[in-house]
């Protein structure tokens, strides 16, 4: 079952697919709220190390060049 969470724009924030994998959007107005939301259900489904966890809070902060944070 693939999951999809959208913000209260619509905008689609992450998507857990059938396989366990996690695809995850960042905008330049993300709430903090919503990424703090986005980085604690990362850490609880995942057993990613400490320092993906941290990779994933700088791109969502727009600290890193990626365009995309997949898991």
């Amino acid at each position: 079952m693939k999951t999809i969470v959208k913000d209260n724009k619509g905008r689609v924030l992450f998507i857990l697919n059938e396989n366990g994998r996690m695809a995850i959007a960042r905008y330049k107005d993300m709430d903090e709220n919503f990424k703090q939301y986005i980085v604690n259900y990362y850490r609880d489904m995942t057993s990613e190390p400490q320092e993906k966890i941290d990779s994933l809070i700088k791109f969502l902060n727009f600290e890193e060049d990626a365009d995309e944070f997949c898991s």
